[in-house]
């Protein structure tokens, strides 16, 4: 369990499978909807990244060589995935792996971190964290790893968990200042004008932003007192609202692809179980979509915004189901062997779609 709650640490910031899966170049094609990555311990010590269909067939080791994986990221298009791996002597570096050949890529070379990479929506881009040159800053390189450069100008802020706007032209990102804790800032990425967006000024830390479909939004949990509340608010900081309350800590929340409903996990009071939860985007309407003795490590909503995967603790570990947004129809995707983490559906290609519809 202690190899678990190290990779726990790495990695989360979401039947009757074979124990011992062999690697094979690649399923028929590249991802499709709702395919996923996730990564497992299921064929020994280390943390490996997988792929399955959304059904939990066709189970597949995704890399060649063996060796445990952090942080881990579809393309767009469903074609390629990021990873970060640290190997001794040489750093945690950033790589890519192509699902058509099982080809891996190194993209950044450096003894010191490079993590968070994130996808521009075109698929042409990366967006990383790199502590480089001593601290954490944002940069961008092309997809192949080449021309890295820095996002913002910033001399004082360290700067992590970069996100890219729906039109490819900002990334949210949170700028952790000393006197102020983290903070959420956009920068304009063709320009490296950036700002700190939020006004709040309470001794408080803010976590990732996410961005609404259409880009107009930005969510993200406010922590104060070891309590978490989900908080809105526009891109330029302005038309801040709350959306939940009370002594519950209220993390991770997504927009639907359709922008209409969020998803988030909740901790009630000094309980240690998460629930897996459901609101509209305005804050109303909160419900609980499982029975109170669940407990939810992390979520993700289908690329159709009809059903939602999760990885939920069980006494055999974390195991992957999915269920629909009424809280029917759940299904468990996970076999009995290892314990399996942090899913991630392909693909965004649905999401941009209703986004640009919007």
């Amino acid at each position: 369990m202690e190899s678990v709650v190290k990779h726990l640490h790495k990695i989360l910031g979401l039947g009757g499978l074979a124990a011992a899966l062999a690697w094979s170049p690649a399923l028929s094609a590249p991802g499709g909807p709702d395919e996923l990555l996730f990564v497992s311990n299921r064929s020994g010590n280390l943390f490996e990244i997988y792929r399955m269909a959304a059904d939990g067939s066709a189970v597949q080791r995704l890399l060649p060589e063996r060796g445990e994986a952090g942080e881990m990221s579809w393309s767009p298009d469903g074609s390629r995935a990021l990873f970060t791996r640290s190997l001794p002597g040489r750093g945690q570096n950033i790589y890519s792996v192509s699902l058509q050949d099982g080809r891996v890529r190194q993209l950044t070379n450096d003894l010191l971190p490079n993590a968070e990479p994130s996808w521009s929506p075109d698929g042409q881009r990366i967006a990383f964290v790199s502590s480089r040159d001593g601290s954490r800053r944002l940069y961008i390189m092309d997809a192949d790893g080449g021309n890295p450069r820095r996002v913002t100008d910033s001399t004082e802020e360290d700067e992590t968990a970069p996100r890219f706007s729906p039109d490819g032209k900002r990334l949210a990102y949170l700028a952790n200042k000393p006197a102020h804790g983290l903070r959420v800032a956009v920068a304009e990425i063709s320009s490296q004008r950036w700002q700190v967006v939020s006004d709040n000024k309470e001794r408080s830390h803010e976590t990732q932003p996410v961005w609404s479909p259409d880009g107009s939004r930005l969510l993200f949990s406010v922590i104060k007192s070891q309590i978490a509340q989900l908080v809105v608010m526009a891109a330029d900081g302005s038309a801040r609202q709350q959306l939940t309350s009370g002594e519950a800590r209220h993390v991770a929340g997504q927009w639907s692809p359709d922008g209409r409903q969020i998803l988030y996990l909740a901790t009630p009071g000094n309980a240690a179980r998460q629930s897996l939860r459901l609101m509209a985007a305005d804050g109303s309407g909160a419900r609980s979509l499982l029975p109170p003795d669940s407990d939810v490590m992390s979520a993700q909503w289908s690329a159709d915004g009809r059903r939602i995967f999760f990885v939920e603790q069980t006494a055999t570990g974390g195991k992957i189901f999915s269920i629909d947004t009424e809280g029917q129809g759940l299904r468990r995707l996970s076999g009995n062997e290892g314990f399996d983490l942090n899913p991630l559906v392909c693909c965004t290609r649905l999401a941009a779609r209703l986004a640009s519809t919007h």
